[in-house]
């Protein structure tokens, strides 16, 4: 058998769960490539699988063996990413059998149990994102957000599994379940789930502009997507929501001009997405030209800089 053959059934034996003959074929590929990073990794992946094999086979099905197997698979993508396995392909196909497996028993835990467990959704939808099954994620989420509406990180990771489908009319359901989960709590944004177009292109952005100041990044994350979020199609905010949006904009300028300097850029930022939410509801709902055009002029002398990405954005339409 030629090495790619063997490489490729090493690949195939470690996709399926087979991590016993994983890990002899890549220990095999080793023997005559023990410099290649791949094979260091697919080996690697498929000991530290194969060692926990008997241990989650004791655990009881559902729930236990799908937070275990979650839980030990971000102790896993540690070390790897420290022995530099992070980006291999081997490491990749782990992640898709271990993460579908856990994703598997989390759907039995939802069949199972009959209840309807907010934090197991979540799970089950991570898990089916990661794996890049963004479309049983969006139904799993969607299910979610029926049940918790104001789950700010329900609305997110539906966000980010439409946005990751990459159609129009799923990217635009996905900015507006982004804004919403701005809405109700922006801290509850996870940075290790943006994948999707534009909310990685915004992050990485802002992550060079804020010189990697993460706490930064995700102040101003809101403003930016809200930006981007900027389009007729994207689901209108209700009259009792923009009634919340004016109410927060009130209590959050008198803020401004009490609070201490340090915390003052963080009020502005989230002044800024509030500025933004109402003016797509007036550019687009309301059709209110007066209260446009105000909030802009608000937005203008609070931030200059996001006014004049708004007005690049809306020059220059969809990207």
């Amino acid at each position: 058998m030629t090495e790619p053959d063997q490489a490729q059934n090493a690949m195939t034996a470690l996709e399926s769960g087979d991590f016993p003959r994983a890990r002899q074929l890549f220990g095999e590929l080793l023997d005559s490539s023990p410099d290649d990073l791949e094979f260091q990794s697919g080996f690697y992946s498929a000991g530290y699988w194969e060692n926990r094999r008997e241990f989650t086979a004791r655990l009881r099905p559902g729930r236990a063996a799908g937070s275990y197997l979650v839980k030990e698979w971000e102790e896993f993508s540690r070390i790897a990413e420290d022995r530099g396995y992070s980006g291999c392909l081997s490491f990749r196909t782990a992640m898709r059998a271990l993460l579908g497996q856990a994703a598997d028993q989390f759907r039995l835990a939802f069949q199972e149990d009959g209840t309807l467990d907010r934090d197991v959704l979540l799970e089950l939808g991570r898990c089916l994102i990661r794996i890049e099954d963004y479309a049983n994620a969006a139904d799993i989420l969607l299910y979610a957000r029926r049940l918790h509406s104001a789950s700010a990180a329900v609305n997110f990771l539906l966000g980010e599994s439409l946005c990751c489908i990459m159609s129009e009319d799923s990217k635009n359901r996905g900015l507006g379940f982004y804004r919403d989960g701005f809405l109700i709590d922006p801290a509850a944004l996870d940075p290790t789930m943006i994948a999707s177009h534009p909310a990685s292109d915004v992050f990485k952005k802002l992550y060079e502009e804020k010189e990697q100041n993460l706490e930064l990044v995700l102040d101003w994350m809101p403003s930016r997507m809200m930006i981007e979020s900027f389009l007729p199609a994207v689901r209108k905010i209700a009259a009792q929501e923009l009634d919340t949006v004016m109410g927060e904009i009130g209590r959050l300028e008198r803020d401004l001009n009490r609070v201490i300097d340090k915390y003052k850029p963080r009020v502005i930022a989230r002044l800024a997405f509030y500025y933004l939410a109402a003016m797509h509801s007036a550019v687009f709902s309301e059709k209110d030209t007066d209260m446009a055009r105000d909030l802009e002029d608000k937005l203008m002398s609070l931030d200059p800089e996001t006014h004049k990405l708004y007005l690049g954005r809306k020059r220059g339409g969809a990207s």
